[in-house]
């Protein structure tokens, strides 16, 4: 699976489409973000029929203070536009796989 590049042209239309989106906030400043880079790419590869996303907090505060961004690396679990639920903070490749492994099986 891709990941989509997140802009302020595209946010709101990602976040707000029908299913599930992983989002995935990060700046290239932060080393724990440029490592779970790694694992979010590694995660996203073996899953279909899911989305996932990213977005540089740098690109645009506005945003990030829209979804109430208070921490990165975060990760958001976003369906049908609503966030069911959100993790600041670096998580292993198991604890990521886990959490989307969780919200595929609903």
């Amino acid at each position: 699976m891709s990941i989509i590049d997140l802009s302020k042209e595209n946010f709101r239309e990602t976040l707000e489409s029908e299913g599930l989106v992983f989002l995935f906030n990060y700046s290239d400043l932060s080393q724990e973000c440029v490592d779970f880079h790694i694992i979010f790419e590694r995660v996203a590869s073996k899953y279909s029929g899911v989305q996932f996303a990213r977005f540089n907090v740098m690109l645009d505060e506005s945003v990030m203070q829209r979804i109430s961004v208070s921490g990165i690396p975060s990760v958001y679990v976003i369906r049908n536009g609503n966030i069911l639920e959100r993790k600041d903070g670096m998580m292993s490749e198991e604890e990521f796989d886990e959490m989307v492994k969780g919200e595929t099986t609903i």
